[in-house]
């Protein structure tokens, strides 16, 4: 069977800490639970040789994974590398980007197909699609082209996170390539955990109101202790947890803290002012949190209430100085 190639293209064109790809890793492996064979290339360490290599395999696709800004550049630069490379390979795009703006980025001419939304299921109905054994029409979360006419299926509904499997089962030396390359910033931790989806909240310029819908789900915190236990056997020393809010419960954030403390780790994450008072702020030191990074946005009430933050000025005062 011809194996699937997942790309992850630059993010950036300045010196940058370069952090996992969990992104395709995390497809990858759901592809690799049913079977699939799976290619990734990561633009930003792999040389271009790699990703040749790959192509000559004659993929059953290339999936490409990008946000906003600089990195849609390169992801259509390698798109159109693809393309010429061989013009018969399937193109499918997805990520954040595609998934906000499905029905522009699909217009593109080096865009064959698009993954909206959660696209772990999505990309593995896709594979099934491509080896004859199920119809596009029938693939939720999914847009495509057929005779010039853009084609948008059904939304996915939101996937059990318990079920997702772990992105860092992988060669101990690929995630040694990123380790040791954490030199040029250093505000985020090159090991990125997301131990919960999505967001409750209403802020107006944030994806998650697109993209989760208000939606949030945890990990189980036995399957998160399990999978932190691993990384550190590997010898990461520090986490990123990339929630949108890890702390949409104090049950969840208290159960972070008790594992992080267990295990040792330095970790790092984002988290709403209204969760932080004196008794976590202590609870925090305990479990070897590093820092946190806060969305403050604005000092002024008028600013944060137009953007519907949903805190209030002296919340914010009250957690700075806790």
């Amino acid at each position: 069977m011809k194996p699937v190639l997942l790309i992850y293209p630059k993010h950036s064109p300045f010196p940058h800490s370069i952090g996992f790809p969990v992104t395709i890793y995390t497809l990858g492996k759901y592809l690799e639970k049913y079977g699939f064979e799976v290619d990734y290339f990561d633009e930003r360490v792999d040389p271009k040789e790699k990703l040749v290599e790959y192509l000559k395999k004659e993929p059953l696709l290339v999936g490409l994974s990008t946000m906003t800004s600089y990195q849609i550049t390169s992801a259509l630069k390698l798109a159109k590398f693809v393309r010429n490379f061989n013009l018969n390979l399937p193109i499918v795009w997805g990520g954040l980007h595609p998934s906000m703006l499905p029905l522009q980025t699909i217009k593109n001419e080096y865009v064959d197909y698009l993954v909206y939304g959660e696209g772990e299921e999505t990309l593995k109905e896709l594979v099934e699609y491509f080896l004859g054994k199920t119809k596009i029409e029938n693939i939720e979360g999914v847009v495509w082209k057929k005779d010039g006419k853009i084609n948008k299926n059904l939304r996915r509904a939101f996937l059990d996170y318990n079920k997702i499997p772990f992105p860092y089962n992988i060669d101990e030396k690929v995630l040694q390539k990123y380790l040791s390359r954490n030199t040029n910033v250093t505000a985020r931790d090159p090991v990125f955990y997301m131990s919960s989806r999505g967001c409750p909240f209403g802020c107006k310029f944030c994806y998650n109101r697109y993209f989760n819908k208000h939606f949030w789900r945890q990990r189980d915190l036995k399957i998160v202790k399990e999978e932190l236990s691993q990384l550190k056997k590997a010898g990461v020393a520090r986490i990123f947890f990339g929630d949108d809010n890890i702390a949409v419960t104090k049950e969840h954030l208290l159960g972070i803290c008790k594992i992080t403390k267990e295990l040792g780790l330095k970790w790092s994450a984002c988290i709403r002012v209204t969760y932080i008072t004196e008794e976590i702020t202590k609870i925090l030191e305990e479990s070897n949190c590093d820092y946190l990074l806060f969305g403050i946005e604005s000092g002024s009430q008028e600013m944060l209430n137009y953007m519907g933050k949903g805190i209030t000025v002296d919340e914010v005062k009250r957690c700075v100085n806790a």
